[in-house]
């Protein structure tokens, strides 16, 4: 894994990445875990310029490392991103961003829907997308509005159970 934003079994939201080697995982994490059953937003930003890796829980910094390691960066060639794998709960979407955001960014925009000017954009409140007869489902990414032209191979896939639900409690993005 390249980068990765989660919950650990104690329910603290964590950032974390390998160095260019993959010998070494750098790891902030919060103290506090997050409330069961609530919406939560969290965010995590690399930043290469200060080298610091930073978790933010609902908009407010929580946890945050100095780093002294050369990063794995995704570059061309083919990249996997992975979403909610072994978590048990809802997620409402995704945004991974090209470049660090800073702190006001991320509270301002974590209650929005947001046009564009991602990386990728996963948001997992639209139908499924199929493309044989619903045995491999997706999410669209509304990053690449044309990806139905390449099968909608930067989509999210929907495995091990995943799919897309209207939930009993609306989240707390909006237009």
């Amino acid at each position: 894994i390249n980068y990765e934003l989660g919950i650990d079994i104690a329910g603290r939201p964590f950032a974390s990445f390998a160095n260019v080697l993959g010998d070494f995982e750098v790891k902030a994490a919060a103290i506090d875990n997050i409330t069961v059953g609530a919406w939560t937003h969290l965010a995590a930003v690399f930043n290469p310029d200060d080298e610091s890796l930073r978790v933010y829980v609902n908009g407010t910094e929580e946890a945050g490392s100095l780093i002294a390691l050369e990063t794995l960066i995704n570059g061309p060639g083919p990249a996997v991103t992975v979403v909610g794998e072994g978590f048990d709960g809802m997620i409402d979407e995704a945004r991974i961003w090209t470049s660090a955001k800073p702190a006001s960014e991320i509270e301002a925009n974590r209650h929005v829907i947001l046009a564009g000017g991602m990386t990728s954009y996963l948001r997992f409140d639209h139908a499924e997308l199929s493309l044989d007869a619903g045995t491999t489902r997706y999410a669209a990414d509304y990053a690449l509005s044309q990806d139905w032209r390449n099968n909608y191979w930067n989509s999210a896939l929907l495995t091990t159970g995943a799919s897309i639900v209207v939930p009993t409690v609306e989240p707390p993005v909006t237009f």
